[in-house]
């Protein structure tokens, strides 16, 4: 072996090293993400409670269902209704009822109304919540969690943490 094959066998190995580190480090932070996911429920005779915590940009991002169905839900206090893109809602084989024009940040936008049989957050399940179909969502996978689900619930933020209760 000589010494331009030596170094290049030490490249290569070089390479590997790094390339092998970079993925054990994203499989590692992935598996992060989905626990900042995850929904500490808790229960007692007067509540359910669900515990969320925020993510790095102060969002409250959690798995739930839809239907029975897994989703990802974006808390979202000023949606009014529970908002699902297009493509999800396809995904769970949605049906759009009536159009109605939505209010976003980004101005007005046509939408479907349909009518959700279940939603789940952890232990609090509400069914028939009204929500609408957003085409203007593309590439994005999460449900905003609007007021038509959490009205019926008490919801307090305080040290990046949202609880929400849903008394019995």
């Amino acid at each position: 072996m000589t010494d331009a094959d030596t170094s290049q066998y030490g490249r290569t190995m070089l390479i590997l090293f790094w390339v092998g580190l970079v993925a054990v480090l994203l499989w590692a932070f992935s598996d992060y993400l989905d626990q900042r996911r995850r929904v500490e429920s808790s229960e007692t005779g007067t509540y359910k409670e669900v515990l969320l915590n925020s993510s790095r940009g102060g969002h409250y991002i959690a798995n739930g269902e839809i239907n029975g169905q897994p989703v990802r839900f974006m808390v979202d206090t000023g949606a009014t209704l529970v908002s699902i893109p297009a493509t999800v809602a396809r995904d769970l084989g949605l049906r759009g009822e009536g159009k109605g024009v939505a209010q976003t940040a980004g101005g007005p936008i046509e939408v479907r109304y349909t009518l959700l049989d279940r939603v789940r957050l952890g232990n609090i399940e509400l069914e028939n919540v009204p929500a609408s179909i957003n085409p203007d969502m593309p590439g994005i996978d999460e449900v905003l969690l609007g007021m038509s689900f959490l009205r019926e619930l008490e919801v307090t933020h305080r040290n990046n943490e949202l609880r929400v209760r849903q008394y019995n």
